[in-house]
């Protein structure tokens, strides 16, 4: 053997000529690697001034009189370069990097992975220093968790936990302005979740504590009670005087009942009535959903508008008050009114479109379909179409039934025999319809039978009797659609205001200017049924000599939406003078043709 195993140190042979030279070489490998730091490992070539003793870590495709040396630790001595080969454990300081890096057998790695483990430290700081108080102690502006995945042997899940001793012990975490807390969220002496703000770090205020056993929620308490806990109460407000100087958002509850406090204003949300109960909501101003929702309860406002939204509860409208229904361009479509006495609804035009239909009632193109019974609001009191506007066809499954009882009708009487002359007089013929032959033309228009309401008519004119005294015959006025106007109140269309709104987008909350509908109102003084202004209690004053002057009240005020006076067109029904239109009930006809043929029979 020539050299040592690891670091290939050169050994003096026995009678060895010039035993200096070897030794030398020997001292040169010590020198250069002992204590190995080099400047640096991304040379690739030797520097222009190197100084004697510099070593570095030769970079790949080595060039100049370092080719052919990738990876091996280049060392300047005596003027001259001399290459040492590394060996897989060996460790070298990168000076220019501040970090050690191990050779593993193929390449310099950074780190020293040998060290796979570090038990038992009594203290550890990382960027700073840890004490006996802080004998884990970082400083740091990230810190980063990540589960060990699966593939790695891991579950892929991750979870920080922080144990206690006891339940009277904490677990929590401390939120620090300049080392003096400002929050601090745990299991605070209980195991209960509590979060504590402070302003100061010395004065903590029990702003939020969620109950280990049932989950209420207490606001501003400092501990959650027995009572509490047993009744698995919910929500619990802040209970007393109004605050003194109340902010947008605030939400409170005295004795007078909940008040909420927005864009500037007070308003309460319900009144507290001598049934000690809360008597509902009750919405001055305008309610309005600018997207799709739902609301679910009872609603009592002057005003309430949704621009998409379903109702899924009930829907209160005061007496004397209206609901209306807004189409295009304005125009009331469907009233709901209350007039104090009965409640019904009224509409210019109710209409059943398709989707692409028209929304008028001669563009109609829906269907209504009812899986169920349709019956009218009275018996035998209502009709269904009218001689003016006609269904064009009825499908059923079976024929009509027309009430035959005879309980309900005067006894049967003769049939004058002039009548029966009559409708044997009257043609039966083959015809077809005038505007199925402009629709379809004379050859396409389908061929129907039966007799003519103005034949009927002159018939039974002839034999000197009145026809419009027997049912079989009908005379109606035409009606025509025309379109009227009228004044009715709405509330003034929305205004649009900007708000600052903080919006969620790639991780990063953005502050962003927002354009919202907002109604528009006007603030009025909240009076009773006998007109008198509704007064609320206010927290006392003090006069000028200190002493409690007792409460304090003012007027009760809600928004209400302003109003404008706006002209609309609607349609409606009115009759055409001098016009009808003629009709047969051929059921009777029939009836009266047959009994007519079988008096001439004989039978």
């Amino acid at each position: 053997m020539t050299t040592t195993p690891h670091l290939a140190l050169p050994l003096i042979a026995a009678a060895q000529a010039q035993k200096y030279v070897t030794h030398n070489e020997a001292l040169f490998a010590v020198d250069a690697l002992l204590h190995c730091a080099v400047k640096d490992k991304d040379l690739a070539a030797p520097p222009a001034s190197p100084a004697e003793g510099d070593r570095y870590i030769i970079a790949g495709a080595a060039t100049g009189a370092w080719a052919g040396k990738t990876g091996q630790v280049a060392a300047l001595q005596d003027g001259v370069w001399r290459f040492y080969p590394p060996q897989a454990g060996w460790i070298a300081f990168v000076v220019d990097e501040l970090q050690l890096y191990h050779f593993n057998g193929t390449a310099w790695a950074a780190g020293v992975v040998a060290i796979t483990n570090l038990q038992n430290l009594t203290l550890l700081g990382i960027g700073t220093a840890a004490d006996a108080t802080n004998p884990f102690s970082t400083k740091l502006n990230n810190v980063l968790h990540v589960g060990k995945t699966v593939a790695e042997g891991g579950t892929g899940n991750i979870q920080v936990k922080i144990s206690k001793e006891s339940a009277a012990k904490t677990a929590s975490h401390l939120f620090q302005t300049n080392f003096s807390g400002r929050a601090e969220l745990g299991l605070t002496g209980d195991d209960n979740l509590h979060l504590k703000v402070s302003a100061d770090g010395a004065a903590w205020v029990e702003a939020l504590v969620f109950a280990a056993a049932t989950g209420a929620a207490t606001f501003g308490a400092p501990t959650v009670t027995a009572a509490a806990a047993a009744s698995g109460a919910g929500l619990r407000l802040p209970h007393g005087v109004a605050p003194t100087a109340p902010v947008n958002g605030d939400l409170w509850s005295t004795t007078a009942g909940w008040f909420v406090r927005t864009n500037g204003a007070t308003q309460q949300l319900a009144v507290y009535n001598a049934a000690a109960t809360f008597a509902g909501v009750n919405v001055g101003g305008a309610l309005s959903g600018a997207t799709a929702g739902s609301f679910s309860g009872a609603v009592s406002t002057a005003a309430l508008s949704a621009t998409s939204g379903t109702f899924t509860s009930t829907l209160s409208v005061n007496n004397g008050a209206e609901l209306n229904v807004w189409g295009p361009g304005s125009p009331v479509r469907l009233r709901f009114v209350n007039d104090g006495t009965t409640g019904y609804m009224q509409g210019a035009a109710l209409n059943l479109c398709g989707i692409g239909g028209g929304n008028t009632a001669a563009t109609v193109t829906g269907s209504l379909q009812v899986a169920g019974v349709v019956s009218p609001g009275a018996d035998n009191t209502y009709r269904l179409g009218s001689a003016s506007f006609r269904w064009s066809q009825l499908y059923a499954g079976t024929a009509t039934i027309n009430t035959s009882d005879a309980r309900e009708k005067t006894a049967l009487a003769e049939v004058p025999e002039a009548l029966l002359d009559a409708i044997l007089a009257v043609p039966i013929g083959a015809y077809q319809w005038l505007d199925s032959v402009a629709r379809k033309g004379p050859d396409g228009a389908r061929i129907h039978f039966g007799p003519t309401a103005q034949h009927v008519r002159d018939a039974i004119l002839a034999k000197g009797l009145d026809p419009e005294r027997f049912a079989l015959f009908c005379k109606d006025t035409k009606l025509a659609r025309v379109a009227r106007t009228r004044i009715v109140t709405r509330p003034v269309a929305p205004e649009i205001v900007e708000v600052e709104k903080v919006v969620i987008e790639g991780g990063r909350a953005i502050l962003k200017i927002i354009a919202e509908e907002r109604a528009v109102t006007r603030k009025v003084t909240v009076e009773d049924e006998n007109g008198a202004p509704v007064m609320r209690s206010m927290p006392a004053a003090a006069n000028d000599s200190g002493h409690d002057t007792g409460p304090a009240f003012e007027p009760l005020t809600a928004e209400i939406p302003v109003t404008e006076e706006i002209e609309e067109t609607y349609e409606t029904f009115e009759p055409i003078a001098g016009e009808f239109v003629y009709g047969l009930r051929l059921e009777q006809f029939y009836a009266l043709l047959g009994l007519a043929i079988r008096r001439k029979a004989g039978f």
